[in-house]
């Protein structure tokens, strides 16, 4: 082989081998980014699932406090609910309804629809016909009617709908009642919605007393409080900035996906304002915590314009450019290397503020936002938990409940917001009664508060502690007729759990002396006695 051919030789095999270098040199870089690409979206999904958890989570909390109008089983007046309610959307906006749905037994119907007449004189039970049009309901053993709904405005379609005439709403009612719990329903078309935005319903159970038994939850079922919600609304208004990612969003309810015969079921759909391609081949999926029994998901996946604000030029440089920068593709790895490093503590950076928010997002869903108690949901859980511990142990447990006297007439005299402003005192005077790890104090709704007490013997010196902190804060209370001072009545019950004992029984107990208190001239404690129960 002549000179010539040899160093062409030579040039031909260090030109193939500096391609080849500089062609794995920007594949290697390419998929470096590529994982950068994912990392980001990853936070950025992650940060909006959280945002979109906590507002679910906020947006269901008003209806406990409406639940609370139905106390000792007796339904407010439509005025009553309507003023509750119309506070409760002008604090979330994301609520589209709320509804107070009854239990009404077939020899009943024509009653309730001749009372509600008085108020809206064309008022019965409807359904949808084949047509998705409204008639009268068909003639149930039960039916489930919308009897009150607040806003009336927009929302003229829902009221005396009959939702034991559609599956997917009654499932979710009996589901409640076997149950006892709040419960969300599956996705629904709602009834005054005539596009095709998926809902969803919330439904709080309310019983005449509470049940204890399977039997009870049936036979002493008054109705439900429900909450209607579209979820793109909660699902556009967590958006955390105005300028858009460049991400396309699903939100999916996973509930009932356990196969291909049984998908998961699309609830939105959120197409990237940019209009443009996502990238195919790239999709991250994120599981929401789960909201009164479903488990939903967010799948999102990043537009071009998403992965080129997050790619460099470089990999195509260096491809192109050849056999001159072969020369620093080992240089560049360890560049790469190093930022792969700083996005990897970027990531552990934001996981740990994630964590910080979901723990934040925990305390808001167990705390009364007013008055920054625990709320009642958090309540009952703690009162299973010391009741179970209790009965371990033997030693006994405590339930002291407390109501503000004459609120209502409080409310009426000084107006809502002195109302509001006179929980919050009592319940800052309530917080300092106890501090233990095993004490609560809790709002267990409207004017009336709870303190679960574990392990002590003076439950009645922290009762009365408790009468004489609220005394002593000298509220003014013209409206009284106990005293010119605001004033709480005070009933208590103790017991040593065990198998003779229903625990909610406990509850019940405590509540009964405070009636006994208001019964004997208010402003006092009253203690209340549990009686053995066979289980």
């Amino acid at each position: 082989m002549s000179v010539r051919d040899r160093s062409i030789l030579w040039q031909v095999i260090i030109m193939l081998v500096g391609l080849l270098f500089s062609a794995l040199a920007g594949w290697l870089i390419y998929q470096a980014e590529e994982k950068n690409v994912y990392s980001a979206l990853k936070i950025d999904t992650d940060r909006r699932a959280a945002s979109f958890s906590r507002d679910l989570v906020a947006n269901t909390e008003p209806l406990y406090a409406i639940a609370t109008l139905f106390e000792r089983g007796e339904v407010p007046s439509i005025k009553r609910f309507n003023t509750q309610a119309k506070k409760a959307i002008s604090r979330h906006p994301d609520i589209q309804a709320i509804e107070w749905i009854p239990k009404v037994e077939r020899s009943k119907r024509e009653m309730y629809e001749q009372q509600h007449r008085t108020v809206f004189p064309r008022y019965k039970f409807t359904e949808h016909d084949v047509n998705k049009g409204m008639v009268s309901a068909s003639v149930r053993d039960v039916h489930f009617p919308v009897y009150y709904v607040y806003p009336y405005q927009g929302n003229q379609q829902a009221l005396g709908y009959d939702l034991a005439s559609d599956p997917t709403r009654l499932q979710s009612l009996l589901s409640s009642q076997a149950t006892g719990e709040t419960t969300a329903s599956a996705s629904i078309n709602l009834v005054q919605d005539q596009g095709q935005q998926k809902g969803f319903l919330v439904l709080v159970p309310i019983y005449n007393n509470e049940p204890n038994e399977l039997i009870d939850y049936q036979s002493q079922l008054l109705g439900f409080v429900s909450g209607v919600y579209r979820v793109s609304d909660i699902f556009y208004n967590s958006a955390l900035q105005e300028n858009p990612l460049g991400i396309e969003m699903k939100v999916f309810d996973d509930t009932n996906a356990n196969s291909k015969a049984s998908p998961a079921t699309l609830l939105v759909h959120h197409k990237s304002r940019l209009a443009e391609k996502v990238k195919g081949g790239m999709a991250y999926r994120k599981e929401l915590p789960t909201v009164f029994g479903r488990q939903w998901s967010i799948t999102s996946s990043p537009t071009q314009s998403y992965v080129r604000e997050h790619h460099t030029l470089l990999p195509y440089v260096i491809s192109s450019v050849g056999i001159l920068l072969t020369l620093f593709v080992t240089h560049y790895v360890g560049a790469i290397h190093r930022k792969s490093k700083m996005i990897q503590r970027l990531v552990d950076e934001r996981t740990k503020e994630l964590s910080i928010a979901n723990e934040k997002l925990e305390q808001v869903s167990r705390t009364d936002s007013l008055t920054e108690l625990a709320n009642r949901r958090y309540m009952d859980a703690f009162f299973v938990k010391e009741w179970s511990r209790a009965a371990r142990h033997q030693t006994n447990l405590s339930v002291i409940m407390l109501d503000i006297d004459h609120f209502k007439a409080y409310n009426d005299f000084y107006g809502h917001q002195a109302g509001d402003e006179c929980l919050k005192v009592v319940a800052q005077a309530l917080a300092g009664i106890v501090g233990r790890p095993g004490d609560l104090v809790a709002r267990y709704g409207g004017e009336e508060f709870s303190i679960i007490v574990a392990q002590t013997e003076n439950v009645e010196r922290i009762a009365e502690n408790a009468r004489l902190a609220v005394e002593r804060l000298k509220l003014p209370h013209l409206a009284s007729s106990t005293g010119e001072f605001i004033s709480i009545s005070v009933g208590v019950c103790s017991v040593i759990p065990s198998s003779h004992f229903v625990p909610n029984l406990l509850i019940k107990a405590a509540d009964d002396a405070l009636y006994q208190a208001k019964e004997k001239g208010r402003n006092r404690v009253e203690f209340g006695s549990l009686e053995f129960t066979e289980l």
